[in-house]
Parts: C-alpha cells; sequence; structure tokens
C-alpha cells in the first residue's frame, strides 16, 4: 500500500543518514511508520555498528516478537543506546522474553518503555527476572501490558532485590489490592524507587496513600544524601588546596608534593598545573 511504501522510504532514508553521518545524530525516531518486523530487522542490523545514536524511538508501529527481538539484539552489541521506547507495538510475552533476555547483560540502557503491549504476566516474570541481573535501568514503563496482580507481583519481588531502578510506570494494569499489597511489601526492602504511576489499577485508596507515604520517604532519603555528597564535595575541594599551597610555600622536596597526589583523586589537574610550576620555578634556579 501507499502506507507501506512511504513507511519503508521513511526507514531507508534515516537509516541511510545515520549511517553515512553517525556523528551527527544521537536520536532517531520512527514512531507511527508502520514499521513491520522486517523494518525492525533492518534498524537492528544498521545500530549494531552505529556508535552514536543514544534514543531509539519507535512507538506506535508493528513489529511484533520477532521485531522485539530485532531491537533487543542490537542491545548485545550496541552500548550506546540508553533510552529505547517500543510502545504500542503488539509485542506480546515472546518478544518480552527477548528483550529481558538482553537486559541481563545490557550496561547502557537508563530508560526502557514497553507499555500498550500485551506483555501479560508470564511476560512480567521474565522482565522482573532481568531486573534482579540489571544494574544500569533507571526508568521502566509498562502501562497497560495486562500484568495483573499476578504479574505486579513478580516485579515486587525484584524490587526488594533491584536497587537501581527509581521509577516505574504501571498505570491500567487492574492488580486490585493483592499487587498492590506486593508492592507495599517490595517498599519495605527497596529505598531507591521515587516514583510509581499506578492510575487505573482498582487499587483501594488507603493502599494508594501507603504507596505515596513510602514513595516520599524514599524521595527524602535520596535528596538528603544528595545533599550530604554536595557538603562534603563542598569541604573536600578547600582542603586539598590549602595542602597544596602549604607544600608549595614550604619549598618541600617534589617527591613529597607527588605523594600527595598519588593518594588525591579530585583536583589532579589543579594539583598538576602547581606541580609545573614547582618543576620550571627549580629549572629556572638550577
Amino acid at each position: 500500500s501507499t502506507r507501506n511504501a512511504m513507511s519503508d522510504n521513511a526507514i531507508a532514508r534515516n537509516l541511510q543518514d545515520f549511517c553515512s553521518n553517525p556523528s551527527e545524530f544521537r536520536k532517531l525516531h520512527l514512531g507511527y511508520q508502520n514499521i513491520n518486523e522486517d523494518g525492525a530487522k533492518q534498524i537492528g542490523l544498521a545500530l549494531s555498528f552505529n556508535n552514536s545514536i543514544t534514543t531509539l524511538y519507535l512507538g506506535g508501529n508493528e513489529i511484533g516478537d520477532s521485531g522485539a527481538k530485532s531491537i533487543a539484539d542490537t542491545l548485545t552489541n550496541n552500548d550506546c543506546i540508553t533510552t529505547l521506547s517500543l510502545t504500542g507495538n503488539g509485542i506480546g510475552w515472546k518478544g518480552a522474553s527477548h528483550i529481558a533476555e538482553k537486559l541481563k547483560e545490557n550496561v547502557s540502557l537508563t530508560s526502557l518503555r514497553l507499555g500498550d503491549n500485551n506483555i501479560g504476566e508470564k511476560g512480567a516474570k521474565m522482565i522482573a527476572d532481568s531486573l534482579i541481573e540489571n544494574t544500569t535501568l533507571t526508568f521502566l514503563d509498562l502501562e497497560s501490558t495486562n500484568l495483573g496482580e499476578g504479574g505486579v507481583h513478580y516485579l515486587a519481588n525484584a524490587l526488594m532485590t533491584n536497587r537501581h531502578l527509581t521509577s516505574l510506570n504501571l498505570e491500567g494494569n487492574d492488580m486490585g489490592e493483592n499487587g498492590a499489597l506486593s508492592l507495599i511489601e517490595a517498599l519495605a526492602f527497596n529505598d531507591k524507587i521515587v516514583q510509581i504511576d499506578l492510575d487505573g489499577n482498582n487499587i483501594p485508596y488507603g493502599l494508594v496513600e501507603d504507596i505515596q507515604r513510602s514513595l516520599s520517604d524514599n524521595s527524602n532519603r535520596t535528596a538528603s544524601l544528595q545533599v550530604q555528597v554536595e557538603e562534603e564535595r563542598e569541604v573536600e575541594v578547600p582542603i586539598h588546596m590549602l595542602e597544596l599551597e602549604e607544600l608549595k610555600n614550604k619549598r618541600d622536596d617534589l617527591s613529597e608534593l607527588i605523594e600527595v597526589l598519588l593518594h588525591d583523586l579530585v583536583l589532579k589537574r589543579i594539583q598538576l598545573k602547581e606541580i609545573d610550576a614547582l618543576i620550571l620555578e627549580r629549572e629556572g634556579g638550577s
């Protein structure tokens, strides 16, 4: 059809552009182009040799389980993609299983959108298993993926172990009271999650409040830790600069100054400049 022909041309044009000028492209948006499993295969092959694309958006296409496998296989060789969106692509539990398998070994992906796909409870279990091993993903979108309370239970179990995910979209999954209770139990062990979207899940209001309270506690704890780190940095820098200045003023041996540098991991560039100045001064005076 005309729509398919336009889609094929769009794919070919975009692939040709970013393959011939890889350094000029960071994001590849091919949403709602009627891309099927064959188009996904082309994209997957091209991305296997690309080292500049960081965002791949394929939402609203028709890649199915086979296309999902092609894109997932790309994650094995490509360590540049950090954001991947496959929403609304007719992906079932089989496609989810391919993605989950690659998530176990991928070390670059931080954001994954799989919403509006019929992943179901079986696919949720596979995704959950991958979260136990994955160490980079921070955002996961599973909105309207037919998880049910069983699928949410698997994800909740994974959250007891995973310490990297911070945001999770579970809207429209009809988890009910039991699914919410699973999340509450998980949040008793997980202090990293700060956001879970829960609209459209038939959860009693009281349980929603309990979940929000736990998330708020996590958010406050995270903010407190960030402030503490910043305060440590503010104190640390002047101390190292002061130590260096004292050494310079006293004209201590260069070996002692180097010893300070070997044990410092913060201001090496600044301190190296000071060393250069001392070296020039000593050479000029010799």
